[in-house]
C-alpha cells in the first residue's frame, strides 16, 4: 500500500484530489483524525474536514500505476511543494536487491515498525554501502548492523537479517567502519558471505530503518528491483 500525507485548504482542492483519485484503478482511502472515507467520494472527503492533515492510502505497491495521482498529491503535501532543498534528503539503495514493504517482514518487530519506518531489501550482492552522507553513531558487536546520523539529524539503521543471526557471532561479516567515523554516500560499510549464511539457514534480508522522528514525511519507491546507489527514498524533514 502506498501512503501519502496531504492537507487541503478549500473545496477546490478537495474536488481536484477526488477527481484524480477517481481515475485510479486501485481503491483510495482517506484517513483522518475523525475517521476514514472513500477517496473517490467528494462528500466522503469533505466529511474529514478542510485544512486538516490526513493520509491518502492507495491500495497498490506500484507507483508507476498511479504516478499522476502521486504527483498531484505532492502539491498538497504538508511539507510543501516548494521546500528549501536543505529540508529535503534523499536515500540511496545500500545494495543490489529486491525492495519490499516492511509489512512483509517475517518478524513483527520490523513488520509492525516497532523500530521505525523503512524498507527491506532481499540482497543480490554481498556488500552494503552507505545510503547517505553522515556519521556512524553505533555498530553491533556481531557486525551485522550499523547506525548513521545525517547532518540534519535523521537517524537510520542498516540491519542484516533478524535476531537469529546473532547466534552466528558475526563470523561471516566484515565491518569497514567504526563509531564516530564520518562516511560519504556510496562508501562501503560492511560485507558478508551471503552464500555461507544462506547455507546455514539464515535469511539475509537487509532492513533500512528510520529510527528517530526527525525524518518527517517519507516518499518510498516500492516493490521493485534496485541497484546499489539508486535513489529509493525522499525525506522531507
Amino acid at each position: 500500500m502506498i501512503k501519502r500525507k496531504v492537507q487541503y485548504q478549500d473545496i477546490h482542492a478537495v474536488s481536484e484530489i477526488v477527481a484524480a483519485a477517481s481515475k485510479c484503478k486501485p481503491d483510495v482511502i482517506l484517513a483522518g483524525e475523525t475517521g476514514k472515507a472513500n477517496g473517490k467520494s467528494f462528500l466522503g472527503a469533505v466529511s474529514l474536514g478542510v485544512n486538516k492533515e490526513f493520509e491518502v492510502q492507495i491500495d497498490t505497491d506500484d507507483e508507476e500505476e498511479v504516478k499522476d495521482f502521486i504527483d498531484l498529491l505532492k502539491e498538497y503535501s504538508p511539507a510543501g511543494k516548494d521546500q528549501d532543498k536543505k529540508n529535503t534528503s534523499e536515500m540511496y539503495s545500500p545494495l543490489d536487491g529486491r525492495l519490499s514493504l516492511l509489512a512483509e517482514a517475517g518478524d513483527e518487530i520490523f513488520s509492525k515498525e516497532l523500530l521505525g519506518n523503512g524498507v527491506e531489501i532481499y540482497p543480490e550482492s554481498n556488500e552494503i554501502y552507505s545510503p547517505v552522507d553522515g556519521r556512524i553513531f553505533f555498530t553491533f558487536p556481531n557486525r551485522n548492523a550499523v547506525g548513521i546520523q545525517t547532518e540534519n539529524e535523521i537517524e537510520i539503521m542498516l540491519h542484516v537479517d533478524m535476531d537469529e543471526i546473532q547466534r552466528n557471532g558475526g563470523k561471516d561479516f566484515v565491518l569497514n567502519v567504526k563509531e564516530g567515523q564520518e562516511v560519504s554516500r556510496g562508501e562501503l560499510l560492511l560485507s558478508f558471505d551471503k552464500e555461507a549464511l544462506e547455507t546455514q539457514g539464515y535469511d539475509v534480508v537487509t532492513f533500512l530503518l528510520f529510527i528517530n522522528r526527525k525524518s518527517g514525511q517519507l516518499h518510498f519507491l516500492r516493490g521493485r528491483n534496485v541497484k546499489h546507489g539508486e535513489r529509493i527514498i525522499e525525506v522531507f524533514s
